[in-house]
C-alpha cells in the first residue's frame, strides 16, 4: 500500500523544496520562454498572420516549451517563490496554442493535401 501526504521535513517545506529542485534554474527556463514568445493577445497582427507564419511561430513555441514540463515537477504554489514564473509560462503556452495552432494545422493541411482527406 502506498500512502501519500505532506512530507515531514526539518524546517519549512518550501525550504526543503528549494533544496530538492533547482528552482532558480527552472525559473530561468520559464522566464526565457516568456521572453522568447511574446503574448499573442498583445500582438495586434496576430489575427492577420498568414498560416505559414502561424505555423512557424507555433512550431518554435512547441519546440521551446517541450522540455519544460519534463523538468518542472508542477509543485503547489504554497512551496514556490511568490514571483514564480511557471504559472505565467503555462498561461502563455496556452495563449500561443489558442492563437496559432489552428492556423498552423491549416497550413500543414494545405502543404500536405492528403492530410485533409
Amino acid at each position: 500500500m502506498f500512502v501519500a501526504g505532506t512530507p515531514r521535513v526539518a524546517g519549512s517545506l518550501a525550504d526543503a523544496v528549494a533544496r530538492w529542485w533547482d528552482l532558480d534554474g527552472l525559473a530561468a527556463r520559464h522566464r526565457g520562454f516568456l521572453a522568447a514568445h511574446p503574448d499573442p493577445d498583445g500582438d495586434a497582427e496576430t489575427a492577420a498572420r498568414a498560416p505559414d507564419e502561424a505555423f512557424a511561430r507555433w512550431v518554435h513555441a512547441v519546440d521551446d516549451w517541450r522540455p519544460l514540463p519534463y523538468a518542472d515537477p508542477g509543485l503547489p504554489a504554497a512551496v514556490l517563490p511568490p514571483d514564480w514564473p511557471g504559472t505565467a509560462g503555462v498561461a502563455r503556452f496556452a495563449a500561443l496554442r489558442a492563437a496559432f495552432a489552428g492556423a498552423a494545422a491549416a497550413h500543414v493541411r494545405g502543404v500536405v493535401p492528403t492530410l485533409g482527406a
